[in-house]
């Protein structure tokens, strides 16, 4: 049976999520993919959504490439207010973050961003996460210049294939435009 909340207290936190740009990007994110999604694959999508569609450059080169304090918050944050919770295969939403994101995509001024994620998640929901990653290093470079990992992901970025052509032929643009048209790409390893 589902649990009823208070209109109240839902807009309250909508209110918040509203005011923090990241938090409803982190909430629609796991909102859209139906499994569990890792703080990895958190990381790595916002930073392809934020590639494709804004000109907000908050993920900053880090030890395991493009990575967000901002988007980092958004997760605690959501995960302390019962937006989301923690199994240990990554993060699902609660009960309460359904009755949200449902609110949420019914809202008219929400509704780009929750078709943009959606046409992302098609698009890229396949790909492990690890093949996320390699995809991040080799398409923006600069955001894995302080990398820890770079040597040993190379090896994976040199054998990936995207779509049947090998990852390190493929541009940023070039990418981004199949992300925002929804279009599955697939990966293997060549």
């Amino acid at each position: 049976m589902r649990m009823e909340y208070d209109e109240d207290l839902i807009e309250d936190i909508l209110y918040d999520i509203e005011e923090q740009e990241c938090d409803k990007l982190v909430l629609i994110l796991v909102g859209s993919r139906q499994q569990p999604m890792m703080k990895t694959r958190i990381q790595k999508m916002s930073l392809i959504y934020n590639q494709a569609y804004t000109t907000n450059r908050e993920h900053e080169a880090y030890y395991f490439g493009g990575y967000s304090d901002d988007i980092d918050e958004s997760y605690t944050s959501l995960l302390e207010t019962g937006v989301l919770m923690s199994k240990s295969s990554g993060y699902v939403l609660s009960e309460f973050g359904e009755n949200l994101i449902s609110v949420l995509k019914n809202k008219g001024n929400d509704k780009e961003l929750v078709d943009r994620i959606g046409r992302m998640e098609q698009s890229l929901g396949s790909i492990e996460d690890k093949s996320l990653v390699a995809i991040t290093y080799e398409l923006f470079p600069d955001l894995a210049e302080k990398s820890t990992i770079a040597r040993s992901i190379s090896p994976l970025i040199k054998s990936l294939m995207l779509n049947d052509k090998p990852l390190v032929d493929w541009n940023a643009d070039e990418f981004l435009n199949h992300v925002r048209k929804g279009e599955i790409i697939h990966t293997r390893r060549g």
